[in-house]
């Protein structure tokens, strides 16, 4: 008889798969809701601005549910290592990026999602933004370090380090240059996408492993 422990941990590793799938499930229908949206030049964040028509779905499905989602997921992440220090260093980095993706929801940036003279709502929404990816891309980081521990994760090792750096480049791509080449959009999601990507492969990683039935041996 399956315990209610393992089918937590499930619970768990079910939603590192979903979560990548709603999340540009959402983004990509709200984009072809609104006419004239332009993915490359235009930002996520865009889609769920305020007086946006998307707002709602963005808030409720793209921020709140995969946030918590994340979370959950992080979570189990620090059952599935366990015992291990960069497992829960792994898991509660997955964690914050979760949490800071509702905080972005629940601080929409204003129409346009101007960067200069910003309200406070909107500085919490670009602090939660960059909060976010830096936990994504600093898990990444720990991830590679974590999985060369065990066999069964050791080829996950050079794409998780490479999702990471992508994850990066791109975020940093958009900083620099994102405006100047009217491609502020095409970055942010390219990055979201590398690292959405490495969520779900990973998870689907686990599942394939059934972890919460057998717990992973390190070192092996």
């Amino acid at each position: 008889m399956t315990s209610v422990t393992t089918l937590l941990c499930r619970l768990g590793n079910l939603c590192g798969l979903l979560s990548p799938l709603l999340w540009w499930a959402t983004i990509f229908t709200s984009e072809a809701t609104i006419p004239g949206f332009d993915p490359v030049r235009m930002t996520i964040s865009e889609l769920a601005e305020t007086g946006s028509p998307t707002a709602d779905r963005m808030f409720y499905l793209a921020f709140l549910t995969t946030g918590a989602m994340n979370a959950v997921f992080g979570i189990f992440l620090i059952r599935a290592f366990r015992p291990s220090r960069l497992a829960i260093l792994l898991g509660l980095l997955v964690v914050v990026n979760g949490s800071a993706r509702i905080g972005v929801g629940l601080h929409p940036c204003e129409p346009g999602c101007v960067a200069t003279g910003q309200s406070n709502v909107q500085a919490l929404h670009y602090l939660f933004a960059a909060i976010g990816f830096i936990a994504m891309i600093s898990a990444s980081g720990v991830a590679s370090a974590l999985f060369r521990r065990y066999r069964v994760t050791r080829s996950l090792f050079g794409y998780t380090a490479l999702s990471g750096v992508l994850g990066f480049a791109c975020i940093a791509a958009m900083q620099w240059k994102g405006e100047a080449l009217q491609a502020a959009g095409l970055l942010e999601r390219l990055s979201s996408a590398s690292l959405t990507l490495w969520m779900f492969v990973v998870a689907l990683w686990l599942w394939r492993l059934r972890v919460c039935d057998t717990p992973l041996r390190g070192r092996a």
